[in-house]
């Protein structure tokens, strides 16, 4: 799994991993393990079985590992001398969010471009014009995917008359 770095505290519910993860023989498969130490960091990252809590004071990409096992649910719901408990490492990579690298504006066309998406990923543009206005009501202009190396454009007609427009990346 993959996500932005929203803050430099964030909280990764583990049903929102949960999904990913499966057992050859159908079982139910838990979280036994989360790592307390990121790639980069010591001790910066808990769990309390509902939620992974991870800090990261850098502002760079990271990986937080996890160990998930099967639970022997299935008839006989034991494990016997030939069984085999599964286990499986998972990855939490935390990538710093995408960033704009280009503006320009040429014969009325507004072009933004940038870097730093996950590859094939979303990303929306949200517009307004009233930078007072909260991000939830910003409007979508456009919803699109990063490239295979993570780039991103966007480019927008701008009417001559129109009032000052904002615009916001958001990779969900």
């Amino acid at each position: 799994m993959t996500n932005y770095l929203a803050a430099s505290v964030m909280t990764i519910p583990i049903a929102t991993l949960a999904p990913h993860w499966s057992d050859p023989n159908g079982d139910p498969v838990t979280l036994v393990l989360v790592n307390a130490n990121s790639a980069i960091g010591t001790n910066n990252v808990g769990t309390d079985g509902t939620n992974i809590y991870y800090t990261n004071l850098t502002g760079g990409a990271d990986v937080i590992t996890y160990v998930v096992q099967d639970v022997r649910s299935n008839p006989p719901a034991v494990y016997r001398a030939e069984d085999t408990v599964q286990t499986a490492v998972g990855n939490i990579c935390i990538l710093p969010p995408p960033a704009i690298g280009r503006v320009g504006v040429s014969g009325g066309i507004l072009s933004i471009s940038g870097s730093g998406g996950i590859p094939g990923g979303a990303y929306n543009v949200l517009a307004t014009t009233n930078l007072a206005l909260p991000l939830s009501l910003w409007q979508p202009v456009a919803t699109n995917s990063f490239d295979r190396s993570g780039n991103f454009q966007f480019t927008n007609a701008l009417p001559a008359d129109a009032p000052a427009q904002f615009f916001r990346l958001e990779a969900p």
